[in-house]
C-alpha cells in the first residue's frame, strides 16, 4: 500500500507490476518500480502460476435503464467480441453501471484492483457520463468505447456512420417520391442519435425540402418500442406524412405496430425505414427497411483495438468509422410525387 501511495496507482496496478501480469503503461511501470526502490520494498513473487487463460477482459454496460441489456443489437455486438478475443485465451467478465458517479467508480476501482484485468470495452449510453470517462481515461489500463463516440475526449471508439446512413435512407425515400417524411428519434443528448437527426435534415435540405418541425418526434428516453408507439400517436393528430424515418429499428417497430392497430396499411397509406438492421425487422410484417450495420464486425473490430492496445501496438488512439448499406424492404414503396 506504501508503494501505491508514493507512486500515486491503486495496489492493483502495483501487483500488476511486480507480478508482470496485465497491462501498465511504461511510464507507470518507472514509477512503481522507483517508489519500490525508494522504500526499499521487497517483493515475494506470487507462487500462483498464472497462465493466459487467467486474462480477463471487462465488458462494462453503462445502463441507466435495464432496456439495454434487452437491446438486440447488443447480443451480436458481444457476439463479435466474444469470436475475437477467444482465439487470444481471455476470459471476458461483464458488469453493469448505475449511472450514480460514485457507485460507478467503486464498482471499476474493485475490477482495476484485480492484476488478471488486462482490458476494458465499455458500451451504453448515459448523457451525465463526463465525469466517468474523465475517470477511465486516468486509469492505467486500455479501454475502448463501443458505439459510444468519445473521439473528443482523445479515447479509442468504435463508432457506425450514422449521419451518412440516415441521409442515405431519407434520400432514398426522396427518390420513392416521398416528400412529407416524419422523423422519430432521441434523444438527441445520444451523439449518435443526435447524427441520425442530422442526416434526416440534410437529406431534406438537399432536396429542397422545406423542414417542418411538426413532423419531427424527439423522444426522451430509451424505451424505444413503447416510445415509437406513443410518438406516432402524436405524429397524426395534425400531420399526414407517407413515410416515417426512425433512428432505430425498435422505434420503427413500435410505431408500425401502433399504425397497424390503428388501422393504417403499411406500406399502402404509411412507408417505415429504421437504423441498425435487428434481425426482428426481418420478421415482422412487412419487413422492416434498415439501414444496416455489421454489428458482430462491430464487435469484433473493438475487440481487435483494444487487444492491440493491452499489446503495446499502435496505442494512439483511433476512431474506427463501420460501414453503412441501406436495404430496402416491403414497408417502403414508391409513390408518385403528386401524392
Amino acid at each position: 500500500v506504501d508503494v501505491a501511495k508514493l507512486a500515486g496507482v491503486s495496489p492493483g496496478t502495483v501487483s500488476k507490476v511486480l507480478n508482470n501480469k496485465g497491462y501498465v503503461s511504461e511510464y507507470t511501470r518507472e514509477k512503481v518500480l522507483k517508489a519500490v526502490s525508494e522504500l526499499g520494498y521487497k517483493h515475494k513473487a506470487s507462487k500462483k502460476n498464472f497462465t493466459q487463460a487467467h486474462r480477463k477482459v471487462c465488458i462494462l454496460f453503462n445502463v441507466i435503464n435495464d432496456s439495454i441489456l434487452g437491446n438486440p443489437m447488443y447480443g451480436e455486438i458481444m457476439q463479435g467480441v466474444e469470436e475475437c478475443l477467444s482465439q487470444y485465451k481471455y476470459q471476458i467478465i461483464f458488469k453493469s453501471l448505475s449511472g450514480d458517479y460514485k457507485k460507478d467508480v467503486n464498482i471499476i476501482y474493485e475490477l482495476t484492483e484485480d492484476p488478471m484485468l488486462n482490458g476494458i470495452l465499455y458500451t451504453g449510453y448515459n448523457p451525465d457520463d463526463h465525469e466517468l470517462v474523465i475517470y477511465l481515461k486516468n486509469l492505467d489500463i486500455p479501454i475502448v468505447f463501443i458505439d459510444n463516440d468519445k473521439w473528443d475526449y482523445d479515447l479509442n471508439c468504435i463508432v457506425n456512420d450514422d449521419l451518412k446512413g440516415s441521409f442515405e435512407m431519407v434520400s432514398k425515400l426522396i427518390e420513392y417520391g416521398h416528400r412529407e417524411i416524419a422523423f422519430i428519434g432521441g434523444p438527441l443528448t445520444h451523439i449518435s442519435l443526435k447524427k441520425r437527426h442530422d442526416g434526416y435534415v440534410k437529406a431534406l435540405e438537399k432536396a429542397g425540402i422545406k423542414l417542418k418541425k411538426s413532423l419531427i418526434e424527439i423522444i426522451h428516453s430509451d424505451r424505444f418500442s413503447n416510445e415509437g408507439a406513443e410518438a406516432v400517436q402524436h405524429l397524426l393528430k395534425n400531420n399526414k406524412p407517407t413515410a416515417i424515418f426512425a433512428a432505430n429499428d425498435e422505434l420503427a417497430i413500435g410505431a408500425m405496430n401502433q399504425l397497424i392497430k390503428m388501422g393504417y396499411k403499411i406500406p399502402d397509406d404509411i412507408s417505415i425505414a429504421g437504423f441498425d438492421g435487428i434481425d426482428m425487422g426481418l420478421h415482422v410484417i412487412p419487413a422492416l427497411s434498415s439501414v444496416y450495420i455489421n454489428k458482430k464486425e462491430m464487435g469484433k473490430a473493438a475487440a481487435m483495438r483494444l487487444y492491440q492496445l493491452m499489446n503495446n501496438m499502435m496505442t494512439t488512439p483511433v476512431k474506427i468509422i463501420m460501414s453503412i448499406k441501406v436495404i430496402i424492404k416491403d414497408s417502403v414503396k414508391k409513390i408518385n410525387e403528386e401524392n
